[in-house]
């Protein structure tokens, strides 16, 4: 069994540029680091035209890549809810049985060698989940993901997630993330209650491993740059939301980014 890639996208015509370039660069990146058992999987959220008939396209093209696609979601007070934890979890059931499920977000571009030093640290460490890094910052719109060049100093082995409170959430964030498949069926997946928010459902998962006995370390090996766009007003209302209800339930402070 190989690995089972999930992103999810939903790309309104009014944010078609630049997140469609940046989905396009991601899914390009992802399949040239596919070896022959591994399959990537897009679960799309109600996205314009563009982006399907895109995805429809590479669907017919790559045996390896399936196009899931969801309608809309009624609206609660004009706005439509973003429903990324409930599409990780379409995207795992679409994917069947892997040794491991890694869910990365559409505008995270992954460095040349990305998915082998996830697969190297998954061999000879053992694991159950693993977070990758994730570089923040404005950056080169036309970079590939073959000219995003990881650290060669970063050694293979993940380093043990910290039981300092600050730490543990700053490294349990979303965007690239490995969970084993026994893991992702023991916890029951991601929680589908941070629906309708933002964030905070892969930190969610990550703490639920974790205190079932799941070994979870963070893995700087596995990185991807996060392209940067702008981020308006809702998205960081969304955000605090799922914030409030990660700290509710963890009852500890949930600092720092998702």
């Amino acid at each position: 069994m190989g690995m089972g890639i999930v992103i999810n996208t939903c790309i309104p015509q009014s944010l078609l540029r630049p997140r469609f370039d940046y989905l396009q660069r991601t899914v390009g990146a992802v399949l040239n680091q596919l070896n022959e058992d591994d399959s990537l999987v897009v679960v799309d959220d109600s996205s314009c035209d563009e982006v399907r008939e895109y995805l429809r396209v590479m669907d017919g093209d790559y045996p390896q890549f399936q196009a899931i696609y969801r309608d809309p979601a009624p609206s609660i007070d004009g706005v439509y809810p973003w429903r990324l934890a409930s599409s990780r979890n379409m995207g795992v059931e679409a994917l069947g049985k892997r040794k491991a499920y890694i869910f990365l977000d559409a505008d995270c571009l992954p460095a040349d060698g990305w998915l082998e030093r996830y697969r190297l640290t998954l061999f000879r460490v053992g694991f159950n989940a693993l977070k990758g890094l994730v570089v923040f910052g404005r950056t080169d719109h036309q970079l590939t993901g073959e000219q995003v060049q990881p650290d060669p100093r970063v050694e293979l082995t993940g380093i043990p997630w910290p039981r300092r409170v600050a730490s543990l959430f700053e490294r349990g964030g979303g965007g690239n993330m490995l969970v084993t498949a026994n893991a992702f069926e023991q916890i029951g997946g991601f929680d589908e209650a941070y629906d309708g928010g933002f964030g905070y459902e892969e930190t969610d998962l990550a703490v639920r491993a974790y205190e079932a006995g799941a070994e979870v370390r963070y893995c700087e090996a596995a990185q991807v740059l996060h392209l940067y766009h702008r981020r308006d007003k809702e998205h960081f209302h969304n955000l605090d939301r799922n914030r409030q209800m990660f700290q509710a339930r963890t009852k500890l402070f949930a600092g720092g980014r998702r």
